[in-house]
């Protein structure tokens, strides 16, 4: 894609899973039933919302007891393969994030950047309309890297040709955060997500508790240009 300067526009990069779309019912839904087929028992979501964040093949590792050959391999298509089947089963929205990307939507250039399946990110944001509002979705295969990789963020700077103080990235785990760290951006922790508790206290960046307050203050460290 060509860059193009949109004339101090601002950059927001959103993380997906936990930030945007509450999708922990269907992460959980396909990770019991990998469980199933190995004769595990069933996990809380909590349990496995603890290793969600660095792609499905690191999640099933941690969640079941194969973690490499060819069972790993066949529970990992396995887990796909149900989670599409059933991808926005049990997923929605977090309350206000409409209203948020309506208020930054003027003034900014929004993106996704994921370490879910690209397909899958992809299809998550279509199932709940949102799909007109980014710029740029990018999964895991999409690009050669994961999260904490800075590269999905300095994409997202290059197309929209703009430098690292024009952009943020917005997530809810540690791993977005040293995403956010390593491209030189914002960085906000939505504290309604995942894991925001996993965080450690120290390092550069705004806790907010609502997507109405994110609005709010990505204003506030990237201000408007007229």
């Amino acid at each position: 894609m060509v860059t193009r300067s949109h004339d101090g526009r601002g950059v927001v990069v959103f993380d997906l899973d936990g930030t945007l779309v509450d999708t922990s019912g269907d992460i959980t839904a396909a990770v019991n039933h990998v469980r199933g087929l190995r004769s595990l028992e069933p996990l809380e979501v909590s349990a496995v919302l603890a290793e969600v964040g660095y792609g499905a093949a690191y999640l099933i590792a941690r969640t079941t007891d194969v973690s490499a050959g060819d069972a790993a391999t066949e529970l990992l298509g396995e887990f796909r393969r149900y989670y599409r089947e059933n991808q926005g089963a049990h997923s929605a929205p977090y309350p206000g994030i409409r209203g948020m990307i309506d208020a930054l939507a003027d003034d900014y250039d929004l993106y996704v950047l994921s370490n879910k399946p690209h397909d899958a990110a992809v299809r998550e944001i279509e199932l709940h309309g949102l799909v007109g509002a980014f710029r740029c979705i990018w999964g895991a295969g999409s690009l050669p890297t994961l999260k904490p990789d800075p590269a999905g963020v300095l994409e997202a700077l290059r197309q929209s040709g703009v430098g690292a103080e024009r952009g943020a990235m917005v997530g809810d785990m540690a791993v977005d955060l040293a995403t956010a760290a390593a491209a030189r951006v914002s960085s906000f922790l939505a504290t309604w997500g995942f894991r925001p508790s996993t965080v450690a206290a120290s390092g550069a960046f705004v806790a907010v508790g609502s997507p109405s307050r994110l609005a709010a203050e990505v204003r506030r460290a990237i201000p408007a240009r007229s």
